[in-house]
């Protein structure tokens, strides 16, 4: 069976625990294994890579991703995202 694909910019992102953002327009530039979730103002505005093996459930009637993840594990992927790009000492 063939897969089709689905165009997730825009929807609603939750954690287990909670509303976490919105599926980024700029999701398209990252490969397909990947989502990059606007948090707005929760994680001070920024943007996650979220791994699409992270996803439990794609509601596309109510236009829905919801992630196997808490808001604290996506809070400890943003801060293991930052430290790779960002690394700090020599």
């Amino acid at each position: 069976m063939a897969q089709r694909h689905v165009d997730l910019v825009g929807y609603r992102v939750d954690a287990v625990d909670g509303h976490v953002g919105r599926v980024d327009r700029h999701s398209v530039y990252l490969d397909e294994r990947h989502i990059l979730v606007d948090t707005g103002v929760w994680v001070f505005g920024k943007e996650i890579s979220v791994p699409m093996s992270a996803v439990a459930d794609l509601d596309e009637d109510g236009r829905t991703v919801r992630l196997d993840m808490t808001r604290e594990q996506l809070k400890q992927l943003y801060r293991d995202q930052t430290a790779a790009y960002f690394p700090t000492g020599s």
